[in-house]
């Protein structure tokens, strides 16, 4: 087998969805060839989510080397903390204290995870001899990610593959000449790397548009998706209540007031006939202003779940009536398919899309004809769809989601078998260049 280094900061135990894509790339490249070196971080001063679920898929043919945090922030946040347990004073220095890395970490390109990834080019360099490395793979974000990978390919010479889970805009609060620097990174990455991969045709095309000098050949479109072995079976569900759930992350971009009141007339519309109310569970992040309001209107009908393992929330997809899916209100819109969507996909439940354009989320959810595409502002759309599934579970008859059958091509098995294509074609050509 070649061996490839796979460079990404966030790796199992560290939860989220930005970790599974490259995790299940780890678990299936042993199929086609290739041992994953996977160079990654640890948990974060500033914290985040574990999620010991995702162990299990980790390969045992992998090859792991953990390099912990090396950032402001490490020195930091252990003496703001102190300082916040020592009264009004304490925690005024301890908000100094994070304001002042805050302001910092904001000026430094490509991010604040620049110092970890110069601190290990020299040891990544002994890894690469050690192991006989061919090849070189890293994902976006962290950008610090490409940061490494760009320095041990000018070491080097090998043959590198970046991957943008997401395209790369810099923060608004960030200042001017951050989003400079942040722009320049961004050319030298896509113009050094031997191939490009994009999850959406989107991302691919603007990504093409900012380096037009670079040929168009170098551009791939890999997916998210779903490894179907975790639904091995649409389950059959029938809840005492008419359950809606959404899973991830919902800011305020996805926040939707229309949603919320028209989930009101919802339950008066239940109500009226007699029946249990509806039930609208959230697991993820969600912002407080945003929970609030829905409480307001729902009362007990919401339930927010927190942050939930990988397994709990695919158990949770399958035992909903219908999962919502919310895009955001941003000027890409259009390109945004949310990883999770794979998944819903998989569960066999009907989507509700709430969308500001018919972009690439809304024509997937279309073309496996999984559920229903509304605007994410219009409170009368998303009431009628909202009756229309509600009416047919009430007699039994719920609309069905996706077929099965369709959803071979985003399988993560299917899907790394094309990255393993990709890294093969990077391979020869530069063999051919050598040649």
């Amino acid at each position: 087998m070649k061996a490839v280094l796979m460079i990404s900061y966030v790796f199992p135990p560290v939860g989220g969805s930005g970790v599974q894509r490259t995790l299940y790339f780890t678990k299936y490249l042993p199929e086609f060839g290739y041992r994953p070196i996977v160079v990654h971080g640890g948990q974060r001063p500033q914290g985040g989510v574990q999620d010991k679920s995702l162990l299990k898929e980790l390969n045992p043919n992998i090859i792991r080397f953990q390099f912990l945090p090396f950032e402001l922030a490490c020195l930091t946040v252990p003496i703001a903390k102190v300082f916040r347990n020592l009264g009004h004073i304490g925690a005024g220095l301890s908000w100094i204290i994070e304001a002042l890395t805050n302001y910092i970490e904001r000026r430094i390109s490509p991010d604040e995870l620049l110092f970890w990834a110069l601190r290990l080019v020299n040891q990544i360099i002994q890894l690469v001899k050690r192991f006989d490395v061919k090849l070189i793979y890293s994902t976006f974000d962290p950008a610090s990610n490409h940061y490494l990978a760009w320095q041990v390919k000018r070491r080097m010479g090998l043959p590198w593959v970046a991957d943008f889970r997401d395209l790369w805009y810099t923060k608004s609060e960030c200042p001017a000449f951050r989003v400079r620097r942040d722009r320049h990174w961004l050319k030298v990455f896509l113009e050094n790397a031997d191939a490009v991969i994009n999850v959406t045709e989107y991302d691919r095309k603007v990504m093409m548009e900012f380096v037009p000098s670079v040929p168009s050949g170098r551009f791939h479109v890999v997916r998210n998706g779903v490894d179907l072995n975790n639904f091995p079976s649409v389950r059959q569900c029938r809840n005492d209540r008419f359950t809606l759930s959404y899973v991830g992350t919902l800011n305020q971009s996805q926040a939707s007031d229309a949603l919320v009141r028209a989930l009101g007339r919802l339950n008066a519309y239940v109500n009226g006939k007699g029946r249990n109310s509806i039930r609208w569970l959230a697991a993820g992040r969600l912002e407080s202003q945003y929970r609030s309001s829905i409480t307001s209107e729902l009362g007990e009908s919401f339930a927010f779940l927190g942050y939930l393992s990988h397994d709990d929330a695919r158990s949770l997809m399958n035992d909903s009536d219908v999962l919502l899916l919310m895009i955001n209100r941003v000027t890409y819109a259009d390109g945004i398919v949310p990883a999770k969507l794979y998944e819903y996909l998989a569960s066999g439940r009907p989507i509700l899309c709430l969308t500001p354009v018919y972009g690439e989320a809304a024509r997937i959810v279309e073309k496996h004809n999984a559920g229903f595409i509304v605007n994410i502002d219009d409170e009368e759309e998303i009431f009628q769809a909202l009756r229309k599934l509600y009416d047919a579970w009430a007699i039994g008859k719920p609309y069905t989601g996706a077929s099965r059958d369709e959803l071979w091509q985003y399988d993560r098995r299917e899907l790394t078998r094309r990255l393993a294509k990709i890294f093969d074609e990077c391979i020869a050509s530069r063999h051919d260049k050598r040649d």
